[in-house]
């Protein structure tokens, strides 16, 4: 596949838009059904399947890596709330098998149902790949492929469900590190941060993503007009943001935090938060 890809580069470069994206989304589909008959993870645009960023990845794993340094040879256990198909999930569980072989688990924490709010199912053609993705089910079939195949499916628990409902089920002060990664509607993430909070041990780290913009920086009727979209641009920026995770990480620490492309990290020392990424620079 790699020397047709090679061969016909010269040629794609030439073809028309529309075209060009149809041989490329045809392209994604076989990659996709040949990982499925295959045995092999698939992680790439079909389905939406990459969702992590390659430039969060360094912080990602500084941020656990130093995590791991404080507890030593205590087992690690992680809780991810929002796993889509699994790239973060298996991004988390290479990178501690490597580390530290067996002596880790990861509790993932996903509904795999269709959350999206009506305007961004009017708008937002991304948004719609994923809602027909969970309503057909072939989100989580991917998730579970890739649960299969990588190899490690020992270690990971899966609690399908929503977060609101699972999450208090779950047992208090048990996990180290929580990811924080699932719906980004301000609601949904407010309630995720309020659920995660106790299941976390002292000097657990709380973290997640796609904090592109801090809530002083937007202003309150803009935020509260923008609130049921996921995504979007800031009039006065430019900067495209997630307004849910702006608003809520916000009123959770009352101050802007330290975030590396959306990623953050907060500490929790006696019932307050201590801001990671800062700390450890």
């Amino acid at each position: 596949m790699n020397k047709i890809k090679h061969i016909l580069r010269p040629y794609a470069k030439r073809l028309p838009g529309p075209l060009k994206q149809f041989l490329w989304n045809s392209k994604e589909l076989l990659t996709y059904l040949y990982a499925l008959n295959n045995e092999q993870l698939y992680f790439g645009t079909h389905l939406c399947a990459n969702q992590l960023h390659p430039r969060r990845i360094s912080d990602m794993e500084q941020t656990i890596l130093r995590k791991l340094e404080e507890i030593k040879n205590r087992p690690f256990r992680l809780l991810e709330v929002g796993s889509w198909v699994g790239q973060s999930t298996f991004f988390w569980a290479q990178l501690l098998q490597r580390k530290i072989p067996d002596k880790w688990e990861i509790h993932c924490v996903d509904a795999w149902t269709s959350y999206a709010s009506t305007d961004d199912l009017k708008n937002e053609s991304r948004i719609k790949h994923m809602d027909k993705a969970l309503h057909n089910g072939r989100a989580y079939k991917l998730f579970l492929h890739n649960l299969k195949v990588s190899g490690l499916s020992d270690k990971i628990v899966v609690h399908r469900g929503r977060s609101e409902n699972i999450l208090p089920t779950l047992t208090n002060n048990y996990f180290d590190f929580a990811y924080i990664d699932g719906s980004h509607y301000y609601q949904d993430v407010k309630s995720d941060l309020a659920y995660s909070t106790p299941l976390l041990r002292e000097d657990g780290i709380l973290c997640g993503d796609d904090l592109e913009l801090q809530s002083l920086e937007l202003g309150e009727q803009i935020q509260a007009e923008w609130l049921k979209f996921d995504y979007l641009k800031h009039p006065k920026t430019g900067v495209y943001f997630h307004p849910g995770v702006s608003k809520a990480i916000g009123e959770l620490m009352q101050h802007p935090i330290s975030a590396s492309s959306g990623f953050w990290a907060l500490k929790k020392m006696q019932s307050n938060w201590v801001d990671y990424l800062s700390i450890n620079k």
